[in-house]
């Protein structure tokens, strides 16, 4: 396999190369690095890939990590480009990234200061980098992007497309959601509930039933009361 380089990172040399038919990227060790974590990222990431998070992950041999290339745009330079509706849809799909990390009991790190974590890949956010990920029995993914959604660097930037993110909003959310772990009021909280969100994620999660068919489905009392009248 011939490696063509591509950028260098303080822990890892990270080069492009050809794979059944595809160009993909691959991480080795950088020589000068004291610890080598491209075990831990490759454990990682088959983990969250199985919740449709991170890159797709190829192959861990040889100490080369494969992993599916993305061109895309860092989320601040998005922020800054998309308008309001884009931008609303991409921060709710980071919070629920972060929320099924938060569930699998992994913390990402760097999430209060993601610049280099996330890449869009069209409309949509990717988390990248996962080299110092680990579990935890109390994860913080959620919490740490509140942290950086409200933070003096974003919120004048989220302020000029029309979207406020306190402060003192997001740390109480944050209280919240650590006692808690209740999504939906994070959500709601920062005014990011969609029309029928609830029964989106109903039909995704299968924790409940459309709200169109239960306006549709008849109560009980209208059961009985219909078949008297028949009667």
């Amino acid at each position: 396999m011939e490696l063509k380089p591509f950028a260098k990172g303080k822990r890892g040399l990270v080069s492009l190369a050809r794979y059944r038919g595809k160009t993909i990227v691959v991480k080795i060790k950088n020589p000068n690095a004291t610890i080598d974590r491209l075990a831990n990222e490759a454990e990682m990431l088959r983990k969250v890939n199985r919740k449709g998070i991170s890159p797709r992950f190829y192959f861990f041999k040889e100490g080369k990590l494969g992993m599916e290339y993305l061109k895309g745009m860092a989320f601040e330079s998005y922020v800054r480009k998309e308008g309001k509706k884009r931008i609303q849809d991409s921060i709710r799909d980071l919070l629920k990234q972060m929320h099924t990390l938060d569930t699998l009991g992994i913390v990402k790190e760097e999430m209060h200061h993601p610049v280099k974590h996330i890449l869009m890949k069209g409309h949509r956010p990717v988390l990248i980098d996962f080299e110092r990920s680990h579990f935890s029995e109390k994860p913080h993914n959620v919490p740490q992007f509140l942290q950086y959604l409200s933070s003096g660097r974003m919120a004048p930037v989220f302020a000029s497309k029309g979207l406020v993110f306190g402060r003192k909003t997001c740390i109480r959310a944050a209280k919240r959601y650590a006692r808690k772990r209740d999504f939906s009021q994070i959500l709601r909280g920062l005014g990011l509930v969609w029309p029928h969100f609830s029964d989106r994620h109903n039909k995704t999660t299968g924790s409940g039933r459309d709200a169109s068919a239960l306006q549709r489905a008849p109560t009980r009392r209208a059961q009985i009361l219909s078949f008297r009248k028949g009667r």
